[in-house]
């Protein structure tokens, strides 16, 4: 459109050199001129503003700020450490979690991990002077954030864009080991579900059409050591919420809507001898989010979706997050270096994740853990 109004503007130039000599304009005549350009400028942007207009608005309310304790020990009986290495993701700011911090009772300096997403994280390095670390180590992470509901309705937008800047929308389509959305199993799976974009299909449509097929689709499951990979989570019918958020992110990337997975906890403490399927369950849980321009990061919670949801249509959990959640880290695979043994993949880190070194056997490794939530004024 700019090109074109310059275009005319030459032209116009070149016409008035022309018509040099000939007879003045009326002021009547200018007016009615000028009248009519602004009317075709008005009638340009009102286009432009129901271009970006959505119809939908995101209702966001201060839910509570909480201090979330994860207590460890450690205990390797047949190994004599004399370096513990740790690692834990410092919690980021969200548009549901804001004044975020992090600290661990075994100290640690920022880091930055070596994958593309450049997940920030707390490293220290824990030299063994105290022989009451020989064997085992103890200590606590500390996330604190404060927690916002969220909730998509049918309105007008709050006037702000709610773009993405490059880099930001570079990280939440990107492609890594867990969302491997190029794969070819996972293509012909988004072929068999029509999962493809279609013209004129906004972002929140499509977002919402796949979020009902994966809900309709899988079936709820967990297992500790679950391959929550994309290509091949979509050759079953079962995942976890981790898993069924990998599906749903991986759809959308693969689409070029920007998502997001978030790993994290409940925000309320976990309960002595809980189980999940047989395993201890600390509060642990999955969510996802994506963007949509002139609205913002839509929740998501797709488990939630297929294990409580019994509305008719089955969209209870879709653009509706009460801000009951912790996030430690947005998206999976993480790459650190180990220090003493190179560079080393993680998938999560929901917890922590160490490395050890020293005399001995890795084996019959044991660990507790406890996760206290307090709610702060």
């Amino acid at each position: 459109m700019q090109t074109t109004t310059r275009q005319t503007a030459r032209r116009a130039s070149r016409q008035s050199l022309a018509n040099a000599g000939s007879p003045r304009p009326q002021p009547a005549s200018i007016a009615l001129l000028a009248i009519a350009c602004l009317c075709l400028i008005a009638s340009f942007a009102a286009g432009l503003l129901r271009a970006a207009e959505p119809g939908y608005v995101l209702h966001r309310a201060k839910s509570k700020t909480i201090r979330g304790t994860l207590a460890f020990e450690i205990h390797v009986p047949d190994l004599v450490v004399s370096e513990w290495i740790f690692f834990a993701s410092k919690a980021p700011a969200l548009p549901g979690q804001t004044d975020t911090q992090t600290r661990m009772s075994l100290g640690g300096e920022p880091y930055l991990d070596l994958s593309p997403r450049g997940h920030a994280l707390l490293r220290a390095r824990i030299p063994v002077a105290d022989e009451s670390q020989r064997h085992t180590l103890r200590g606590e992470i500390v996330w604190q954030a404060t927690l916002y509901s969220r909730k998509l309705v049918k309105g007008p937008g709050d006037g702000q864009p709610h773009l993405l800047d490059v880099l930001n929308r570079k990280a939440a389509l990107v492609e890594s080991p867990t969302l491997d959305y190029s794969a070819p199993p996972f293509q012909d799976w988004l072929t068999r579900h029509r999962l493809q974009r279609a013209s004129g299909e906004s972002e929140l449509d499509f977002a919402r059409r796949t979020y009902l097929t994966i809900t309709h689709a899988y079936h709820y499951d967990y297992e500790a050591k679950m391959d929550r990979r994309a290509s091949h989570l979509c050759q079953t019918d079962q995942a976890d919420c981790g898993g069924m958020c990998a599906l749903f992110v991986a759809a959308l990337r693969a689409n070029g809507v920007p998502a997001r997975m978030l790993f994290g906890r409940w925000a309320k403490s976990s309960h002595a001898g809980a189980t999940l399927h047989g395993v201890a369950y600390i509060q642990q849980h999955v969510k996802a989010e994506f963007h949509v321009d002139g609205v913002g990061w839509v929740p998501a919670d797709l488990s939630s979706g297929v294990t409580r949801d019994k509305t008719p249509e089955g969209l209870k959990y879709f653009g509706d997050d009460p801000g009951d959640f912790i996030a430690i880290h947005a998206d999976p695979d993480f790459e650190v270096d180990s220090v003493h043994w190179g560079r080393k993949e993680i998938v999560l880190m929901q917890s922590y994740t160490y490395y050890v070194r020293g005399k001995g056997k890795l084996d019959n490794v044991t660990t507790d853990r406890v996760w206290r939530v307090e709610t702060l004024e």
